[in-house]
């Protein structure tokens, strides 16, 4: 994955009708044993419950098996429930999506979210099938299918070897939930239903497209990548979506923007420079893991408005021989200043941007962490007016000291008071004044200290590299000396 790019694979499932298996990329694999909603161990029922009462099998009753209800990860994802499934008038109730695309050459999987035609409460589920047949299903068809039922990382799933439209017919009306009912892992009971939730107020954008409601639960975008962009602490009067679970949390997904009544989606989600760099994850990059992950997702869709320029422009990634992929840099901040305020901009090389200290930007993208530092990629960057770069922040020896307090000020424009230098440079052009280090990043040979010398102001943009935070002065006129003494004769 990298900072442009997000890849997001979803519940895939090898089963002895497929001869293909792969891997959920949103997180890493439950494989745990950690349960999702009950506390018996899975794989126990060969058959299912007749709830119909004509002697068919239904999604309820498949949802409502105890090996579903209880399923443990343990060691292996695949967990059959029934084999010869055969199922009749299944009524589609979502697109068709991804559901599985192999690295190398294999069998993908397309996914389609489906249910009784009576609806209720656990009577819907993913139905999973090859993409070699071709199917193109469209809300509303009625489907007889053929194929097994099982789980996969304790998600409840059809694996369809045969799938007929044989008709047409409404889709089942969604069942009313609470956000409550999704809190701390809660909601068993409605995976792969349609549900509806009524007033409910947004209160964080969090990573891989998620939105946290207040509450508990959290609405996905795998129907709406890139369109998802709730606005924050608003009313929102419906969200209408299917229930999906993955690595132990279960998430709300709307179909369209049609699935959300009472607030407008328009572009990105709007947000300041400090919203970005007080995300949770952002905070918590590193800890207790070094700088790894490479790449930390924080919010796509997002959009910054009048956002300061507030260093030149900087080659932040060269391309490694392709010039396709190289990337400019600019930091760029808030206009009121302070702590939280600033954060690295990254923009396609090929968009030939110059954009000058003090330039006013809007900004549509992403933002992620790449090696824990906050940076937001640009799929647009347009210039719409001018302004002054916020004024510096007064930071000291001891803010560098304490790993969270200088955080606050990643990206961000400070100045330091009164350094004296001990010795030179070291091989990477940096130098450090009691336990401050004073990177050349912009000014290159031009920084050059004088051992003994104070330095009464140093003015720069916090930077974080390799585990370490340094000030970037951007050029001669960020570094102040201080006059020599004299004595009179």
């Amino acid at each position: 994955m990298t900072s442009w790019t997000r890849i997001k694979v979803i519940f895939a499932i090898c089963t002895l009708l497929f001869s293909a298996c792969g891997t959920a990329a949103d997180s890493q694999p439950d494989t745990s044993g950690t349960d999702n909603g009950g506390t018996d161990s899975a794989g126990t029922d060969t058959a299912g419950t007749d709830t119909t009462g004509n002697g068919e099998i239904s999604l309820k009753s498949i949802q409502e098996l105890s090996a579903a209800m209880n399923c443990v990860g343990g060691d292996s994802p695949f967990i059959t429930h029934i084999e010869g499934l055969s199922l009749e008038g299944i009524v589609v109730v979502s697109a068709k999506f991804d559901a599985f695309t192999p690295e190398e050459e294999g069998n993908a999987l397309d996914g389609y979210f489906v249910a009784d035609q009576a609806g209720g409460t656990s009577a819907g589920a993913l139905m999973v099938i090859s993409r070699d047949l071709g199917s193109d299903f469209q809300i509303g068809d009625l489907l007889d299918i053929e194929g097994e039922a099982g789980e996969y990382y304790c998600m409840t799933q059809v694996s369809a070897a045969i799938a007929v439209k044989v008709g047409e017919t409404d889709v089942p009306a969604p069942v009313d939930v609470t956000s409550a009912e999704f809190a701390d892992g809660g909601g068993e009971v409605h995976e792969g239903t349609l549900v509806r939730l009524q007033d409910v107020t947004a209160t964080e954008a969090l990573q891989y497209g998620e939105t946290q409601l207040e509450g508990g639960a959290v609405i996905d975008d795998l129907f709406m990548y890139g369109e998802l962009n709730l606005p924050l602490n608003e009313t929102i009067t419906e969200i209408v979506g299917v229930v999906n679970y993955s690595y132990g949390n279960y998430r709300i997904c709307p179909r369209s923007a049609d699935d959300i009544v009472g607030v407008e989606l328009v572009g990105g989600q709007s947000m300041t420079v400090a919203e970005i760099q007080q995300m949770q994850a952002g905070l918590e990059c590193g800890a207790g893991a070094g700088d790894e992950p490479m790449f930390t997702n924080l919010a796509d869709g997002i959009m910054l408005t009048d956002v300061v320029v507030i260093s030149p422009r900087f080659v932040a990634y060269d391309g490694n021989g392709d010039e396709s992929k190289a990337l400019d840099g600019y930091y760029v901040a808030d206009q009121a200043g302070g702590m939280y305020s600033g954060v690295q901009l990254v923009v396609s090389k090929n968009e030939a941007t110059d954009f000058q200290i003090g330039d006013l930007l809007s900004v549509e993208g992403s933002a992620t962490d790449f090696y824990c530092n906050t940076q937001v990629s640009a799929d647009v960057a347009t210039m719409t007016g001018q302004g002054e770069a916020p004024a510096p922040s007064v930071v000291t020896a001891e803010t560098f000291a304490s790993a969270e307090e200088i955080e606050k000020y990643e990206g961000a424009l400070v100045e330091i008071h009164d350094l004296v230098p001990a010795e030179g440079p070291n091989q990477w052009g940096e130098y450090e004044i009691d336990g401050v280090i004073i990177d050349d990043k912009f000014m290159y040979n031009e920084l050059n200290f004088v051992v003994g010398e104070t330095i009464s102001k140093v003015v720069g943009i916090v930077n974080y590299s390799y585990g370490k935070y340094m000030i970037l002065p951007r050029s001669a006129d960020d570094i102040v000396v201080a006059a020599p003494e004299t004595t009179d004769p």
